[in-house]
């Protein structure tokens, strides 16, 4: 029989670690979950044929914590872009090789969706 142990509340991440143990005590599963992620605990310990009952209102808390990322802002996107443009420039001057085009024309399509994203911004 499997057992769920303990599930630890780390506040400052806003997430949970969840330990489970077999018939003689040994761990057998020691998994870190983030706050959106409160659905796969939920599928791992019914997987491990294990209720969450006593831990329902942890996982709401959770889940009830949970913060949208922030947006972006357009300077730092484009700082992005260009870092990743010139991170392209880089790869795309080294001397050609056998099977480099198909390569260099995945390199030339991401390029190209960059700076029709750079143009926009």
């Amino acid at each position: 029989m499997i057992e769920l142990v303990k599930i630890l509340h780390f506040a400052d991440s806003n997430s949970v670690e969840a330990t489970w143990v077999d018939e003689t005590g040994v761990q057998i599963k020691c998994h870190s979950y983030a706050d959106v992620q409160m659905q796969m605990l939920r599928d791992d310990a019914r997987e491990m044929g294990t209720p969450l009952d006593k831990y329902e209102e942890l996982i709401a808390l959770v889940e009830s914590n949970i913060k949208p990322p922030e947006p972006i802002s357009p300077a730092v996107r484009k700082a992005e872009i260009l870092a990743q443009l010139a991170a392209i420039d880089a790869k795309s001057i080294r001397p050609m090789r056998d099977g480099d085009t198909e390569f260099l024309a995945k390199l030339n399509e991401q390029a190209k969706a960059l700076r029709e994203e750079l143009a926009k911004i």
